[in-house]
């Protein structure tokens, strides 16, 4: 999970993670943990944590959120861009 992409695909398939909770996989569990307090520690602005519920949480579009949000499309991804950065950046120092 080192690079936002990796962070990205991570969020995008969280609630697959999450169901395989249910069925005694462990491993879901701990990288949903992990998940969570890597968004704890990247100190995301408000607005990035808005849009990473509406994304990954809500399953929103870019476009949705932005018409949620009241802002453009492009300003939704890059606000995305720079959260997934911190995350992956949280990530990382952990594996120095």
């Amino acid at each position: 999970m080192t690079t936002p992409k990796k962070v990205y695909a991570l969020l995008k398939d969280k609630h697959h993670i999450a169901a395989r909770r249910y069925t005694g996989d462990y491993t879901a569990s701990d990288i949903l943990l992990d998940l969570d307090y890597a968004i704890s520690l990247a100190n995301l602005t408000q607005r990035q944590k808005e849009l990473l519920e509406y994304l990954f949480e809500m399953d929103f579009t870019q476009e949705e959120t932005a018409v949620k949000l009241g802002v453009r499309q492009h300003t939704v991804s890059a606000n995305l861009q720079a959260a997934l950065k911190k995350i992956a950046a949280v990530y990382s120092s952990w594996f120095e």
